[in-house]
C-alpha cells in the first residue's frame, strides 16, 4: 500500500520519497568520505645525479631555505645573522659521518 503526498502540486508516492532520501544520504556520505584530490607537488621533482646530491638539495630546501624566507619576508633583508655558513658546515659534517677523523 502506497501513501501519496502532495508536494509542489504533484502527488508523490512514499516509496519515491524514501528512495530520494536514501539516495541523498548515501550520496552525501560517499562524497564526504571520498577525500580530496591529491595535492600537487610544490616544486618540480629533483633530478640529482647521485643520492648525496639529492640529500644535499633536500637539506638546503628544508633546513636553510625556510629560515631565509622567514628572515627575508620579515622585511629585514638577507644578513649574516642567519648562520648559513655554520648550517652548511654542519651538513657537511653530517654527510661525512660527524666529527670522526678520516684518514685520507
Amino acid at each position: 500500500m502506497v501513501v501519496y503526498y502532495q508536494i509542489a502540486g504533484k502527488q508523490i508516492g512514499s516509496h519515491v520519497l524514501a528512495m530520494g532520501v536514501l539516495g541523498a544520504l548515501f550520496g552525501g556520505v560517499g562524497l564526504a568520505t571520498s577525500g580530496g584530490s591529491q595535492p600537487k607537488p610544490a616544486a618540480p621533482p629533483i633530478q640529482a645525479a647521485s643520492k648525496d646530491e639529492e640529500t644535499f638539495i633536500q637539506y638546503v630546501l628544508t633546513d636553510v631555505a625556510d629560515p631565509v624566507q622567514k628572515y627575508y619576508y620579515n622585511g629585514q633583508g638577507l644578513g649574516l645573522e642567519l648562520g648559513l655558513t655554520s648550517s652548511y658546515r654542519d651538513f657537511l659534517n653530517q654527510m661525512n659521518g660527524g666529527d670522526k677523523k678520516k684518514d685520507h
